[in-house]
């Protein structure tokens, strides 16, 4: 008795085996010459052969699990920016308002509760991110005098006013230590005039001085700048200038003299 076959199915049966044992029994009663049928094969997929260009990279899964490691860079969460120096005094008439409840329409709820009070200071409004208004008097005088008289009781709104020189919100004190020459070597000459040596300073100190022998083209050898700075450790020993174009230099920062600014009294 022959063996169930394992090469398939033949069509429209569920158990090839038993068909064919019911098939040679009854061959064998009629008295004729058992025939064995020989069960059709399952069709077999061929293989498919690509072509070279349709071959998947060789690198493929390595470099899709590689992409999946790469960490995304971050942008800084700060950076300092050392400013020229300004006489501060010079914005001692500005002043912030704010109001309480807050309100839509806060620039007529401002100017009322401003134009109520004796004296009606002249102001002018700008939108801010801090506080309701920037209100900016005429003079010093007329900010300090309603800085006073504050808070302005209104019908449904209370107004105070937070001096532009005291300690809002985003001011911080920070302490020079030192005023620090230093020779910039190898300055690139395209920026060498008085506008654009000051700006050299900027990301690492405040600019106090400029030498004047070295904006009056006699001598290009090194840029002499006095600087206002933290500490000398936030000097650095190089310095890259990246113009608009995409051509840069460096230069290179030697520290000429430290002046502590304890020893200058």
């Amino acid at each position: 008795m022959p063996g169930l076959p394992f090469d398939g199915a033949l069509p429209g049966s569920s158990s090839p085996g038993l068909v064919m044992c019911r098939t040679l029994a009854s061959s064998s009663s009629s008295g004729e010459t058992p025939t064995f049928t020989t069960p059709t094969p399952a069709p077999v997929q061929a293989q498919v052969e690509l072509d070279e260009a349709e071959l998947p990279p060789a690198g493929e899964s390595t470099a899709a699990s590689a992409r999946d490691d790469v960490v995304t860079p971050q942008p800084q969460g700060y950076t300092d920016v050392y400013m020229s120096p300004v006489r501060l005094s010079r914005f001692s008439h500005l002043a912030f308002a704010v109001v309480d409840t807050p309100t839509t329409a806060p620039a007529q709820v401002v100017r009322d509760a401003l134009v109520g009070q004796e004296g009606k200071p002249y102001v002018t409004l700008a939108p801010c991110t801090f506080g309701a208004m920037l209100v900016m008097f005429q003079s010093n005088n007329g900010c300090e005098s309603a800085v006073e008289r504050q808070p302005f009781l209104g019908r449904e709104h209370i107004v105070t006013l937070v001096h532009h020189d005291d300690d809002t919100v985003n001011r911080h004190y920070f302490e020079h230590k030192a005023f620090i020459t230093v020779a910039l070597k190898d300055y690139p000459l395209e920026h060498w005039n008085r506008e654009r040596i000051i700006f050299s300073a900027d990301p690492y100190a405040n600019r106090h001085f400029t030498d004047p022998v070295c904006i009056q083209g006699v001598d290009v050898s090194a840029v002499i700048l006095t600087v206002k700075a933290e500490g000398v450790t936030d000097i650095p020993f190089e310095e890259y200038f990246k113009n608009h174009c995409g051509v840069g230099a460096l230069a290179r920062l030697e520290i000429v003299n430290v002046e502590l600014l304890g020893d200058s009294g």
